[in-house]
């Protein structure tokens, strides 16, 4: 009959779409490695290396996933008349690396670009963020601001942001997730890939914790949504202004226990009052609010 056949042509539509959105993000990842570990592998490209096998090699040493994925972008990525030669010998590659750093890796010469270290203090804005990248000498202000507020990173807390949408007065989508670390970078490293290193550290040094499940099954995550009725966004911002009111660990303990017993007390207590808050309705930042 008609109807069942329409069912299943539904569910094929579905399925064949399904396998399509996955392996379009899958190698999107692969293509721009978004969301990847962390992990130095050394290589041996032979001499005359096509990139086939170049491709091949980088596939078994877990550097890109899809080998003729890196065939194809190779063969079109335009580089007009100019066939790409590799260098041969051993190559240290990191398996964070785009397809655009490890071609750079397998077959510049001459050209070394400067790495400079660059340390973001704990309670830094992220205009002061962008401020001290500038002054280190790695990007432009506007793309820094064009990555952070619209460029969609695949990382779980920045999805479940997405989905919750932003207030209007919210000035950076990211706020508050640009984890505060030593970090290394090229100077001519892209503004994505410098944010999405920074949401990397956010990811294995607070979200893998605050998501991780205790004997009980029960994570730190549920603990705040069921007792306080905090989402993660809502954590992100506490915490911040925790670390704006405070000074010292024993400091942030201290203020941390007054919000969370306010929090649990909400007829009593229906306001923070925190002063602190008073920088993000400021033109300017100010050093000490009382």
């Amino acid at each position: 009959s008609i109807v069942p056949k329409a069912v299943i042509y539904i569910a094929l539509v579905v399925i064949v779409s399904a396998y399509l959105s996955y392996y379009i993000i899958t190698i999107g990842n692969d293509v721009f490695a978004l969301v990847s570990d962390t992990r130095e592998v050394t290589v041996t490209i032979e001499e005359g290396a096509d990139h086939e096998t170049v491709g091949k090699l980088l596939k078994e040493n877990g550097i890109i996933e899809y080998d003729w994925v890196y065939k194809i972008y190779m063969q079109y990525r335009g580089d007009g008349d100019s066939p790409t030669e590799y260098i041969a010998g051993e190559h240290t590659l990191n398996t964070n690396y785009n397809y655009s750093q490890i071609i750079t890796a397998l077959t510049a010469k001459t050209v070394k670009r400067e790495v400079v270290k660059v340390t973001i203090p704990e309670g830094f804005t992220i205009d002061q963020i962008i401020d001290l990248l500038i002054e280190s000498g790695v990007g432009q202000k506007e793309d820094y601001i064009e990555a952070i507020n619209n460029y969609p990173y695949k990382w779980e807390f920045v999805e479940l942001l997405d989905e919750k949408g932003y207030s209007e007065h919210r000035k950076y989508r990211l706020e508050g997730y640009l984890y505060p670390d030593t970090y290394d970078f090229y100077t001519t490293e892209n503004e994505v890939f410098v944010i999405n290193k920074m949401l990397n550290a956010f990811n294995d040094k607070f979200w893998k914790e605050f998501t991780r499940k205790n004997i009980k099954g029960e994570s730190y995550q549920k603990t705040m949504l069921d007792k306080y009725g905090l989402d993660f966004d809502d954590v992100v911002i506490l915490a911040s202004i925790v670390q704006s009111e405070g000074g010292t660990v024993d400091d942030f303990y201290a203020i941390s226990y007054v919000f969370h017993n306010r929090l649990s007390h909400p007829q009593t207590f229906p306001k923070l009052e925190s002063d602190a808050t008073i920088q993000y309705a400021l033109p300017e930042r100010i050093s000490d609010s009382t």
